[in-house]
């Protein structure tokens, strides 16, 4: 994207061979193509997706357009009114900072579940405590270990304050490549997790932030007591991973924001 390329540095790099690899993955004759990717710009994404600074990075590669111009808008009918007849666009909410992805989930054996919660337990989650993208304080009462059995054990400590199934991907928290890796690569031997997939004349990426909220506002009503225009204002929560039915993964994270909703006359605006 020209955001990844504007920020430079492995950003701007990791796209060009990305946009390399779908236009590959584009020519194929099969009209349904899967293919993983490569070692190293598979990589590339377990590293950066592991800590808050690299997820800004990587979010530079997000396409989803600033701005929607609706059909039914000012420009397209005359009229007005109706079904968003007020409104010539909508605004992309933009995501919060060092947020994760919000698809393609995964947790194979809980392993997603397991490894994120020991890895949040182990390198913390707030950055108030500690530089997390450094990795934890060198005056740790006791080593790290990151053996089966440590993890099943920060696992079963996690569980007790959390609730069955539901899992906050934090975005101030720091993870191993391995936990990014069973978050986002190991689903249940599809192979689609965080793969390039054609379908047809569309190729894309299996992970990304793909669950977003757009929000517009219609003229002549956003003045507030003080004659200034006023619009909506939303702000993105950290995704949440939930486990459905047999408690399998529910491949979309579920997402919540804050809406603030300027009311025309009002000194504040809703908030819902």
């Amino acid at each position: 994207t020209a955001r990844a390329m504007a920020f430079g540095g492995k950003a701007a790099l990791v796209s060009e061979r990305l946009q390399s690899e779908l236009t590959k993955a584009l020519a194929q004759q099969a009209s349904k193509f899967v293919t993983a990717l490569p070692e190293d710009l598979q990589g590339f994404l377990l590293e950066n997706l592991a800590t808050p600074a690299g997820r800004v990075a990587l979010a530079t590669l997000d396409g989803m357009p600033e701005v929607l111009a609706l059909p039914f808008g000012p420009a397209a009918s005359s009229g007005g009114g109706g079904c968003g007849g007020e409104l010539g666009a909508l605004r992309l909410t933009g995501l919060g900072v060092g947020t994760f992805p919000t698809y393609r989930l995964c947790n194979k054996d809980n392993l997603a579940f397991t490894r994120f919660a020991a890895d949040e337990a182990a390198f913390g989650r707030d950055e108030k405590e500690f530089n997390c993208c450094e990795g934890p304080p060198e005056t740790a009462e006791e080593p790290l270990d990151s053996s089966e059995e440590r993890l099943l054990a920060q696992d079963k400590e996690a569980k007790a304050t959390r609730p069955k199934g539901v899992l906050t991907l934090r975005s101030t928290a720091c993870i191993s490549a391995d936990a990014v890796k069973a978050c986002y690569f190991v689903d249940n031997n599809k192979g689609h997790s965080g793969a390039i997939k054609k379908r047809g004349s569309c190729c894309r990426l299996g992970i990304g932030w793909m669950d977003r909220l757009y929000v517009g506002d219609g003229p002549g009503s956003l003045a507030g007591n003080d004659s200034t225009e006023r619009h909506s204002q939303a702000v993105q929560s950290d995704p949440i991973f939930i486990l459905g039915e047999n408690d399998e993964p529910l491949d979309h994270a579920l997402m919540t924001w804050c809406v603030d909703v300027p009311l025309a006359g009002a000194s504040s605006p809703f908030k819902g």
